[in-house]
């Protein structure tokens, strides 16, 4: 067979997302090592680091990517990857990004595949050993039709135990083996997940749709003018729920991008307000804090 060959990964994290990469990432015929660099003279990720970690490769210089095209995997995870980051990768690196998905509870559970199809905005499919579900607000097993919306539940090899000492914080997540993740997901007649947000914050109903929130952002991303945005659902007398964006950008109309929106989405996707500000609130591990914006 000869001596395998010696694989090497880069990832910029903070560092307490570091999880089991020391162990994980090394390649299984042989024994293997991780040195952790502090890179912070490099500008892009010092940009990284003094944003967050929830959307790093939305301010990371895609085109320092230029310099690495021997890259045989580039993987995504842990924050969403918009789509039009996504499409700048695959067109600067040669190959789409690996998307996956997955929790501190559960591990990663899907995930598209280094030898299969790799969607933009989607997350692909159970990894071995893993089931996945999505069930509509009464608990009811939905139907995969690639457009409903219900809250994914997993099952399988990776899942975690318990919450020590919380059973009945236990007791609450799980419905029978299946364990509630509290994330809305659209999932297709071929398997495939889309991870449409969290159920409490990501999901407004308004005017009796269901739309997640992730999707309006995405949309919002594909403006020039847009560096980053949250959307939230505002209490609406008529509709229920509003969509309103809060968004960071230069030099352009909340009306623009109310029909930028439009333009992509059908048309009650579109956000009801627009509020330009200079950033969004984030907590001390780079997350945006939506239930801050109001």
């Amino acid at each position: 067979m000869g001596e395998p060959t010696l694989s090497q990964f880069a990832r910029p994290l903070h560092v307490a997302h570091m999880r089991g990469h020391k162990c994980a990432h090394v390649d299984q015929r042989t024994l293997g090592h991780v040195t952790v660099r502090r890179l912070l003279d490099r500008e892009p990720l010092l940009r990284v680091a003094e944003r967050g970690v929830e959307a790093p490769l939305a301010d990371l210089e895609l085109r320092e990517m230029e310099t690495q095209p021997r890259a045989r995997l580039v993987v995504s995870g842990s924050a969403p990857l918009p789509v039009a980051v996504f499409e700048q990768m695959q067109a600067l690196i040669g190959q789409a990004p690996v998307e996956r998905y997955g929790m501190t509870e559960t591990l990663i559970t899907v995930s598209t595949r280094a030898d299969g199809e790799r969607r933009p905005g989607w997350v692909g499919l159970p990894i071995n050993g893993v089931e996945s579900r999505f069930v509509d607000d009464a608990g009811e097993p939905l139907t995969p039709d690639g457009s409903s919306i219900g809250e994914l539940q997993i099952r399988g090899t990776t899942m975690f135990d318990e919450y020590l000492n919380r059973p009945d914080a236990t007791a609450e997540s799980f419905d029978g083996d299946w364990f509630r993740t509290g994330d809305a997901v659209v999932i297709d007649d071929g398997g495939f997940h889309r991870i449409v947000g969290r159920q409490s914050i990501d999901i407004i109903k308004t005017g009796g749709f269901k739309v997640g929130a992730g999707e309006v952002e995405a949309a919002l991303m594909t403006h020039p003018a847009v560096v980053e945005c949250a959307v939230v659902g505002a209490s609406d007398a008529d509709l229920g729920q509003r969509i309103v964006a809060y968004v960071v950008a230069s030099d352009v109309d909340g009306t623009i991008l109310i029909e930028h929106v439009a333009a992509l989405l059908s048309v009650h996707k579109r956000p009801r307000e627009v509020r330009i500000v200079d950033a969004l609130p984030r907590n001390a591990m780079g997350k945006v804090q939506k239930k801050l914006l109001s």
